[in-house]
């Protein structure tokens, strides 16, 4: 008799710890560093001036340094969301600038 309370009370505990771990969901990551920093990056790049081009390159290479700051600590959803940040600000705040950077068309020029 002792054997089979203890083998109830064990597939009660069990079968509640398999309820408890199947109900936790994982949060999402916040992003909202990243998402700050894109569009930050964003209004540095469209301040440089666009004929000097060392000075833009010198930009864009700390964008990229940025960007790769969230990838290097293991955070790709931080990293896509600085991405995608960028992009999107870029775009709104000087639409030449960001075909001249994305747009693969412009490249083959």
């Amino acid at each position: 008799m002792v054997d089979v309370r203890r083998s109830t009370y064990l597939a009660v505990a069990l079968a509640a710890l398999l309820v408890l771990t199947s109900c936790h969901r994982t949060p999402p990551p916040d992003t909202t560093a990243a998402r700050e920093a894109g569009g930050r990056a964003a209004v540095a790049l469209t301040g440089v001036d666009h004929a000097d081009t060392l000075a833009l390159q010198s930009a864009i290479l700390r964008v990229r340094a940025a960007a790769d700051s969230f990838a290097l600590a293991g955070d790709s959803v931080g990293a896509e969301a600085f991405d995608e940040a960028f992009r999107t600000s870029l775009a709104e705040k000087d639409p030449a600038l960001h075909r001249a950077i994305f747009n693969k068309q412009a490249c083959s020029m």
